[in-house]
């Protein structure tokens, strides 16, 4: 009685097992969908295959320290293995570069991400084809933002939402920031109906009760609809901080991520709410912190605004003039950088070192001929040989020196439209192009007026200066030019400097503005 009881329990376990064991696999995929790190970690443990645990344990060290290690993915094998690990090693290779923001593999990470779909529907695997579809939706969305691909595979990734209670949350959620997307300022109450379904939707799901940090997204994503559609700021963050909250208590990367992104967000609703005294601070500290060109331009702008909106226009000024500092730099450094890459691709150095090398070759070659002339009967045979090596090295270089040509030309066309940083009037004057507010023609004379509100008058044509002049100088009149970085406000028949001066707008040139 025993050995059968022993042996029923065995066969039940097996039966378990088969029906109920857990694939880590599949596990690991659940628990990153909702940030359960620790989860993830103990399912990895068990995966067999090692490039399979390697690509999992990376991705969590960067949700976890926002790092991921440096992987040679040309060197992991995907033969001999079955077609489910070969579907999750594709869609790993894809979210590695997508989490290295890898913006010139986007076309690799599509090809790796569709692999993976045509695998898991020959499978029938319901968890890796949500697992893709989220992915795909999520790049399409948020790093190509093309809606109409976005609305082709939502609504394949709606047939799986009631999977379970994740992927229901994650259903919604994309289509939130799809509806975004779409509608951005045109925003109707059908839009906001079927927003505020999603939220709904969202809300009521179990999984936020069980994972915090799904919890705090979404009051992160309810706070942005509050001030972007609804512009009820003050709401919005309230919000802000009940997300703010969650994220304070979770000690990894992304929960801290989340933070900063937050305190923006919250400072620019004290703006818009009018709370400058509020907002400024934080911007000031954000200034301080932030070393990213992008991100101090932005936050100068707000400064800038914060304090015109406190009418203490010295601190204004001030700002308006950093940002465009900051904006001058960063068009600088783009030029530097698109110099350089061009010097690389055409390994302008290498090419030259190459010529002198085979002008030395070929000066040897010459010698060589005419100190072999004398030798008699085979003579020949040498001699033709030695020319055959003669022309062949003159062809490289004749190859070379075209190639050289050629980099030469494109690198003066390159250099070229680098973007001057002044200008020389025709009396010598040098202008500084981040200091010129407008040009002003009048008969045969122009008007040159800086932000200081220096005035300089000089005989010339406003067609003439206008070549001279970086694009974002715009004519807005038949007798004004004027500089889009200090206009402060576009009217009908007026452009309004930030120093309150009005600049006429002409009817045919408006549609510049």
């Amino acid at each position: 009685m025993k050995k059968k009881e022993v042996l029923i329990l065995i066969f039940a376990s097996f039966i378990v097992s088969i029906c109920y064991g857990q694939d880590y696999i599949d596990s690991t995929f659940m628990a990153l969908r909702s940030y359960d790190l620790k989860k993830a970690n103990n399912a990895i443990d068990n995966i067999e295959n090692p490039q399979i645990k390697l690509l999992f344990s990376n991705q969590v060290k960067y949700y976890k320290k926002g790092e991921l290690d440096f992987l040679r993915l040309d060197t992991i094998l995907n033969r001999d293995i079955s077609k489910k690990s070969l579907a999750t090693l594709n869609i790993l290779e894809a979210d590695y570069y997508y989490l290295k923001k890898e913006i010139i593999k986007n076309k690799y990470i599509f090809k790796k991400y569709f692999s993976a779909l045509e695998i898991a529907n020959e499978l029938k695997d319901t968890l890796l084809i949500t697992e893709v579809l989220r992915k795909l939706n999520s790049h399409l969305l948020y790093r190509s933002r093309d809606t109409l691909s976005t609305k082709a595979f939502l609504k394949e990734y709606k047939k799986f939402s009631k999977v379970s209670e994740t992927d229901s949350y994650w259903y919604n959620y994309i289509s939130i920031g799809y509806m975004y997307m779409l509608t951005e300022n045109n925003f109707n109450s059908e839009d906001k109906t079927q927003i505020k379904k999603l939220f709904n939707n969202i809300y009521a799901n179990s999984i936020i009760k069980e994972q915090p940090l799904l919890l705090a997204k979404l009051h992160q994503i309810y706070g942005i609809y509050l001030s972007h559609w609804l512009k009820d700021y003050e709401k919005a963050n309230k919000f802000n901080m009940k997300a703010y909250g969650v994220y304070k208590r979770s000690p990894i990367w992304f929960a801290q991520k989340g933070l900063k992104g937050l305190e923006y967000n919250t400072n620019i609703n004290y703006y818009k709410n009018k709370e400058y005294r509020k907002a400024i601070p934080f911007f000031i500290k954000d200034l301080n912190r932030d070393k990213e060109p992008i991100l101090l331009m932005y936050t100068n702008e707000w400064l800038f605004k914060c304090y015109e909106g406190l009418k203490q226009y010295d601190s204004a000024h001030y700002y308006f003039k950093k940002m465009v500092e900051v904006k001058e730099q960063m068009k600088q450094t783009e030029n530097a950088i698109n110099i350089r890459k061009f010097s690389d691709k055409y390994n302008f150095e290498k090419k030259e070192q190459e010529l002198a090398q085979l002008g030395k070759e070929n000066s040897s070659l010459e010698k060589k001929i005419f100190t072999i002339l004398p030798i008699l009967g085979i003579i020949s045979l040498i001699l033709i040989f030695i020319f055959y090596l003669y022309k062949r090295y003159k062809k490289k270089s004749n190859i070379l020196e075209e190639e050289q040509s050629e980099t030469l030309q494109k690198l003066d066309e390159l250099k070229s439209i680098v973007i001057k940083n002044h200008i020389v009037l025709k009396d010598k004057t040098k202008v500084y192009i981040s200091d010129l507010m407008y040009v002003k023609s009048d008969d045969h004379y122009l008007e040159v007026v800086t932000q200081n509100d220096k005035k300089h008058t000089v005989r010339g044509k406003l067609s003439q200066i206008k070549e001279e002049l970086p694009p974002n100088f715009i004519q807005c009149h038949r007798s004004y030019i004027v500089n889009s970085n200090f206009i402060k406000q576009v009217n009908a028949t007026s452009l309004v400097l930030i120093n309150k001066e009005q600049i006429p707008l002409s009817r045919s040139y408006k549609n510049k503005f």
